[in-house]
């Protein structure tokens, strides 16, 4: 079971925040259709997704993405998940 607590942080609160769940096995070929469900969810663009993001996700199991990870201008100081499956 997949489980990720996205929070969208501006001055150092939570503005914004969304459980996602998903039963299947977590399948890191597909993280960024998570990303992008979750996005969807919080209305917020989804951010262009590196290399390094999926290996911060894996390894550490959470990722930041800043404003520059964006296409568009963003409000809010970083965007964050973290994987919070049991």
């Amino acid at each position: 079971m997949i489980k990720i607590w996205a929070k969208v942080i501006k001055n150092h609160k939570i503005v914004k925040q969304y459980v996602y769940e998903n039963k299947n096995k977590f399948n890191e070929a597909h993280l960024l259709n998570y990303l992008m469900q979750i996005c969807k969810e919080l209305d917020l663009q989804t951010p262009i997704l590196l290399n390094s993001h999926v290996t911060n996700f894996l390894e550490f199991h959470s990722v930041k993405f800043f404003p520059y990870d964006f296409l568009e201008e963003c409000n809010f100081d970083y965007f964050l998940l973290e994987d919070i499956s049991s």
